[in-house]
């Protein structure tokens, strides 16, 4: 067991908040000490790089720490995200896991849009449900015990058109930072939410929690774009909850970090309800991302379709664990889970393991599961290099066409070029 001792409690109860919030903190980092830190010996961290991480070189960052000041403007990274995004309902600024700026637009204000502290509620019995900590984990209750939670909210039958943008920001050297967002949408609401993850070049560790609460007849939109420093660890945890007949469209790009893990839950709680899950990942040089996923059927006639793509090249790891659960009482199950990658080169390596679990419940219309791992399509390299093209270019084009399908079906039309670029930008690193 790896102690979680350097983080010292008088810097949990330095933050901000009520003191309902104060206990709350207090509690989960009394839960993340007794436990310790996971070891790949816990089989949710297993192919995992987690015993390399030495947790006391790193310092949660309070918001009254002493860091270069905060002059407004963004990296080139985020300017280029606002430019492709256009009009947006607002732009919030989360810099080293702390809330730096919120501006919502007048329109979206007017219709009830609101962007808040979770510590500015004075109790925590009107807080979406998802927004109580989860326990068991040792990486949620560090979250917990470390972070200001920003809560977005939209009313009961209120559509936001526009996507909100969240611009998450690190450089603060040798920090640990813990930002936190909760996503509601009330009621046959609507909502579209980007959230774009950069850093400077520093050493770090990110753990970040995202809760996505989709209460019944409501349609939220969620894209996180990860393009942190390679100097940069993340432990990311995001958690979904569907109400009746609602739906919740997740879409995940992940190309920074050194390690970068991003467990992704989703709880199908309600008749009806849908989730559309997709991840666009690129490793290269030395890199790991590692993505974690739960599909967990409580309601009937619901639906999930997953669908992870990765590729892998220089001495890279990818992992990817997942898991489909029909729990009893969710008949009508429809549920699919597909990972696929492609190997660049020969010291690259993946891991994928699909699951399917199914407890006592037979009266299901369709669950399965997929996964391959391999070089490039010899097929489709012959196809076009038989008609004039260069290899180096038959092989890039087999990449982006690789990944396409997947970059379609993020919930952000606008954003797609950009992402795509993004990919293209790194494969013409490692395929030169």
């Amino acid at each position: 067991m790896i102690t979680v001792a350097p983080f010292d409690p008088e810097l949990s109860r330095a933050l901000h908040g009520p003191d309902w919030l104060r206990a709350r903190r207090a509690e989960a980092l009394e839960r993340a000490t007794a436990a310790g830190m996971p070891t790949t010996e816990d089989e949710v961290w297993r192919y995992s790089r987690i015993d390399e991480l030495d947790v006391a070189r790193f310092t949660p960052v309070l918001p009254a720490a002493d860091l270069p000041p905060d002059d407004g403007s963004l990296s080139d990274l985020h300017q280029q995200v606002v430019a492709a995004i256009g009009e947006t309902a607002g732009v919030v600024v989360i810099r080293n896991g702390r809330l730096a700026a919120c501006h919502l637009s007048p329109d979206a204000v007017a219709r009830g849009l609101t962007v808040g502290a979770l510590g500015d509620h004075p109790t925590d019995t009107e807080l979406p449900l998802m927004a109580r900590p989860a326990t068991g984990d040792t990486v949620v209750d560090l979250n917990t015990a470390y972070s200001e939670p920003v809560v977005v909210r939209v009313p009961r039958g209120v559509v936001i058109e526009p996507p909100l943008l969240v611009l998450q920001w690190i450089d603060a050297e040798l920090a640990a930072v813990f930002p936190r967002l909760v996503l509601a949408g009330g009621e046959a609401s609507q909502l579209t939410v980007i959230e774009h993850v950069a850093s400077a070049d520093v050493e770090a560790l990110s753990v970040p929690v995202v809760e996505l609460d989709v209460a019944d007849g409501a349609v939220v939109r969620y894209l996180t774009a990860q393009q942190l420093g390679h100097r940069v660890w993340q432990l990311g945890h995001q958690a979904g909850r569907v109400g009746r007949n609602a739906s919740l469209s997740s879409a995940n790009v992940a190309l920074g970090g050194d390690y970068a893990r991003s467990r992704v839950d989703v709880e199908m709680a309600g008749e009806g309800g849908n989730a559309d899950l997709v991840a666009v990942y690129f490793s290269d040089g030395r890199q790991t991302h590692d993505f974690r996923t739960l599909q967990d059927h409580h309601g009937r006639r619901t639906t999930s379709d997953l669908s992870f793509k990765g590729a892998v090249a220089g001495e890279a790891h990818a992992v990817y664990t997942g898991l489909i659960r029909v729990n009893p009482g969710a008949a009508g199950t429809s549920a699919f889970l597909t990972n696929r990658n492609v190997v660049l080169s020969e010291h690259a390596r993946v891991d994928s393991v699909p699951n399917l679990d199914i407890i006592n419940e037979n009266d299901l219309r369709n669950c399965g599961h997929a996964s391959a791992s391999g070089p490039i399509d010899t097929d489709q390299l012959f196809y076009l290099e038989s008609r004039g093209v260069p290899t180096e270019t038959a092989k890039r084009l087999v990449v982006l066409g690789f990944f396409d399908d997947v970059l379609a079906r993020t919930p952000v039309p606008s954003l797609r070029a950009l992402l795509r670029q993004a990919v293209a930008t790194k494969l013409d690193r490692v395929t030169p």
